[in-house]
């Protein structure tokens, strides 16, 4: 910046007026020039203000997020009652998996808000509570795989959950992990896939060496026709990350899908709308869309999407343009000592 405009002094650039000319044209001249750099810099700052506050809200609606806090708290984080509709993600993983598949989550959750146009409320299956779906009017639940760990599971946490889902009227299904949880709660076992055969390739020998896997992108045969099939033929090509399979299922239930080596792929509960897949469906991609289509034809079902009209092509600017939506993110994780079931 050039010092005063009528004696040139650059060491009164600080001043609102010139202290070495001193006279009322080359006051004049200094304060107008320093008052005009302040306004400029007060400006810069405010646009600076708008554009990070653009930034984060922008980022809330289109990157949700599951924050671990210390795993000693089980607190969800407080808020009130809203009626605005959404989609609820639970997180089956194991506590001492979930931060390193937190990367995972996130992506998951935001496919799933781009597939229904509804924000998602995430939370750890070990905190969830009915009181949770009518606070966040939850209109589906989707329940994620599980990790492999060699941590311990609490029976204590899963016969709480298998309880909740027992008694839960909200729709529901269960991807891989998750669909066994589903067959668990209602009487079903599940085990081990068969061992594999002398000279049988192991896709995976890290993960559960020896026994048979079906990994990768399977032909999955349908074997009775559902409206979570609608638009796809009578076999379809889905993601597959499992060693274990559902072995018996509870009589509530029926099989829908089938593998040569998994004869329950997809099941379906006689008079609730709870659906479990042993495949990924959330794990599509432009060559292997027909995960995507399932999933829309859930939603579908669930009523969230047009029954007859293709889903939303960008729910999200949708959301986001409306500037009313808010991502709801529920702060969870399990208490490393929870209470004893009565």
């Amino acid at each position: 910046m050039a010092g005063c405009p009528k004696c040139f002094d650059k060491a009164q650039t600080t001043y609102a007026f010139c202290i070495s000319c001193e006279t009322e044209s080359g006051g004049r001249a200094c304060r107008a020039q320093n008052d005009s750099t302040r306004s400029s810099k007060k400006k810069w700052l405010i646009a600076s203000v708008v554009i990070v506050l653009g930034v984060f809200l922008a980022g809330a609606v289109s990157q949700p997020r599951l924050f671990i806090p210390d795993v000693t708290t089980s607190v969800a984080t407080s808020r009130t009652a809203t009626t605005a509709k959404s989609i609820c993600y639970v997180v089956m993983e194991h506590p001492d998996v979930v931060e390193r598949q937190q990367n995972t989550i996130n992506r998951i959750t935001a496919r799933l808000e781009e597939l229904s146009g509804l924000p998602c409320v995430v939370i750890h299956f070990t905190n969830i509570k009915k009181s949770h779906l009518s606070e966040y009017n939850v209109q589906t639940i989707l329940l994620s795989g599980v990790s492999p760990t060699t941590s311990k599971w609490d029976p204590r946490w899963l016969a709480e959950f298998y309880a909740f889902l027992r008694e839960v009227d909200v729709p529901t299904i269960g991807f891989c992990g998750g669909h066994h949880r589903i067959a668990l709660a209602f009487g079903g076992k599940v085990g081990q896939m068969r061992l594999l055969r002398p000279g049988e390739k192991d896709p995976n020998p890290a993960y559960h060496p020896g026994t048979y896997k079906e990994w990768g992108f399977k032909r999955v045969t349908i074997l009775k026709r559902d409206p979570l099939f609608h638009g796809l033929g009578d076999v379809i090509v889905v993601q597959e990350f499992h060693a274990y399979e559902v072995k018996e299922l509870p009589f509530e239930f029926e099989v829908l899908a089938s593998t040569d080596e998994c004869r329950i792929q997809v099941i379906k509960h006689r008079s609730r709308l709870l659906y479990g897949t042993q495949f990924h469906p959330e794990a599509y991609d432009e060559e292997h869309s027909d995960g995507k289509i399932i999933l829309q034809n859930f939603f579908r079902l669930v009523g969230i999407l047009p029954s007859a009209s293709p889903c939303m092509s960008s729910p999200l600017k949708s959301v986001s343009s409306r500037g009313t939506w808010v991502i709801l993110i529920l702060l969870t994780m399990v208490d490393k000592n929870p209470k004893v079931l009565a």
